[in-house]
């Protein structure tokens, strides 16, 4: 028998624009949204209108209706005020872990009046909040019970990305502050088996969920081959230093294989020069269609660092297309993807780009694991709680 649906109402926050596609972030938004209108009768999506890395335009929120009907978006303006405020509340977070929830209602009067509005409406509403950092963006929550699905380790992520040390004071107070914040929760949502396992050791058991949420996948009809290796990715400085790293480390025997580059990193300075000493490499730009990239190509790469599940791994299962991975790519991943993602390794990968059947066998490993993978996880205990709520 089917299980009822949730009556209660939900609200989920996600600071930007989730329908562009300039990061795996949006993806995930999207995914979980999906997730939400199959279990709540009653879903709102907040967020802010002029989200700086991720505004909104008239165009997105009629699109947004179209595709999405039954929910309603609230969207509100960020100011220099609220800017400053939730700087404020990052500040003093890690210093007073305790004080928290109520560091966290530290609001403007007049910031959030539409959110105010519908809680006021709606009570007994649930929050869930897309990143720990939503909450000090958020406010107003008033001690009502709030899910937080993580996308990432943000403390882990800092030190990948600004190249620190875990004993700096600064990734200290960021590990405090998330903490902090996490501890709080209702329940913390995470997106890989590493991280929950990361999150069970400082957190209570009982408020951790995996729950991958991956898309259905599109089996491609392949064969016809354009380019060897595929890589699409935002301008963020993790996949720009990334595949940079891995042409240049890898150029005296990888200059054989045709590589595509896609999506917004190939408007950096970084990835045009790159393209302009290697003549191998094709800059596909924004890519429209996904699926015709990953058709035309035998393979992708994720030469990346940094915490979280790689979406540009999901996108490239989904497709039945088989993944070099770096060993931190590898971390998102739930076990049994030996033979469809594979270690940067030249010999691995002359094999599989060289071999007609090695990379058939790939291929149709990558369907079989895709599917394994997305009916794993804490998806259902997720729901139990939730429906005991």
């Amino acid at each position: 028998m089917a299980e009822s649906r949730i009556t209660q109402p939900v609200l989920f926050y996600f600071p930007g624009n989730m329908l562009l596609r300039n990061a795996g972030s949006q993806s995930r938004a999207r995914w979980f949204l999906e997730f939400l209108i199959e279990n709540f009768d009653d879903v709102t999506v907040y967020s802010h209108f002029n989200n700086y890395a991720w505004p909104w335009t008239e165009g997105h929120v009629a699109q947004f209706a179209k595709e999405y009907p039954s929910v309603q978006l609230i969207l509100e303006t960020e100011t220099r005020t609220t800017e400053y405020i939730k700087r404020s509340k990052n500040l003093l977070i890690p210093f007073f872990p305790s004080m928290s929830p109520k560091i966290l209602n530290m609001n403007a009067p007049w910031k959030g009046q539409k959110l105010a509005r519908y809680f006021s409406q709606k009570p007994d509403a649930v929050v869930f909040c897309s990143f720990v950092d939503g909450l000090t963006q958020l406010g107003n929550l008033h001690g009502r019970p709030y899910y937080i699905d993580t996308h990432d380790i943000k403390f882990s992520h800092h030190i990948k990305l600004r190249k620190k040390k875990a004993s700096d004071l600064d990734v200290i107070r960021k590990f405090r502050g998330e903490v902090a914040l996490l501890n709080n929760a209702e329940g913390v949502i995470a997106i890989s088996p590493s991280e929950a396992l990361i999150f069970h050791a400082i957190l209570s058991n009982e408020k951790i969920y995996y729950v991958p949420l991956l898309p259905h996948a599109k089996s491609l009809n392949k064969g016809v081959y354009e380019y060897d290796i595929l890589f699409i990715g935002s301008s963020v400085q993790l996949n720009v230093e990334g595949i940079c790293g891995f042409v240049e480390r890898e150029s005296n025997w990888l200059h054989k294989y045709k590589i595509a580059l896609g999506g917004p990193l190939c408007a950096t300075p970084e990835v045009r020069n790159l393209a302009e000493r290697h003549s191998n490499i094709t800059l596909l730009g924004y890519v429209e269609n996904l699926e015709d990239a990953y058709r035309l190509s035998k393979t992708t790469v994720s030469p990346l660092e940094g915490s979280g599940l790689k979406i540009k791994i999901v996108d490239s299962l989904a497709m039945n297309t088989p993944v070099f991975a770096s060993r931190q790519s590898f971390d998102g991943l739930k076990p049994g993807y030996e033979d469809c993602v594979f270690p940067i390794n030249r010999d691995i990968i002359e094999f599989i780009l060289n071999d007609g059947g090695a990379l058939a066998r790939a291929e149709d490993s990558a369907r079989k694991y895709y599917e394994i993978w997305r009916k794993s996880g804490d998806e259902q205990k997720l729901l139990e709680r939730l429906r005991a709520a």
